[in-house]
């Protein structure tokens, strides 16, 4: 079943690493837990027979090396729930969701989560907001998150229009001579 899941097209990072530790520990003999130290354990201080075993394994799996496995995609494993959560229903993007995961303060992670979902922010943005203090966003970030292409195309041409209004309108109030002089 778990080669089954491995082989479909629609799968997710979190789905892809728990059928590929399931098959790593039925290959290997040992307990799913066991897997994942196993496999830290072989980049330390590799055992012949088990590298070879596992190199097998990968290759047959088509997914990269277990060495990329280890380093890359099994610390998914330890994210947060709430981005566990996402991830498995496709809400989130891997990239985006090990941005968040990195984001030690709970508070400050929840409120990034959110805002990443309502306004699709990408990963430069959560790394930049997530140094900003708790719950303070910059102004100017605040702005450029709100200016995304994907973001104005989404709106009526009545809104679209209304945000050109409101672009200019903040050209002139911030004396933007770039913009004016790109026109001319």
């Amino acid at each position: 079943a778990a080669l089954e899941n491995l082989q479909r097209q629609d799968l997710n990072p979190l789905d892809e690493v728990e059928a590929t530790i399931t098959i790593a520990a039925q290959e290997l003999g040992v307990e799913r837990s066991e897997v994942v130290p196993l496999l830290h354990a072989q980049r330390r201080s590799p055992d012949t027979v088990i590298t070879e075993k596992l190199d097998r394994l990968f290759m047959t799996l088509g997914r990269g090396s277990w060495k990329s496995f280890a380093a890359n995609k099994a610390g998914v494993l330890k994210f947060p729930d709430e981005l566990l959560e996402l991830l498995r229903a496709g809400t989130l993007e891997y990239t985006r969701a090990a941005a968040l995961a990195r984001i030690k303060n709970p508070e400050q992670r929840a409120l990034l989560l959110t805002r990443t979902v309502k306004e699709g922010l990408g990963v430069r943005e959560i790394l930049v907001a997530s140094k900003a203090p708790a719950g303070e966003t910059p102004t100017y970030q605040r702005i450029r998150s709100l200016i995304d292409a994907r973001r104005i195309e989404q709106l009526s041409s009545k809104e679209r229009r209304r945000v050109l209004n409101l672009l200019k309108e903040l050209e002139q109030l911030l004396g933007n001579s770039d913009s004016s002089s790109s026109r001319s």
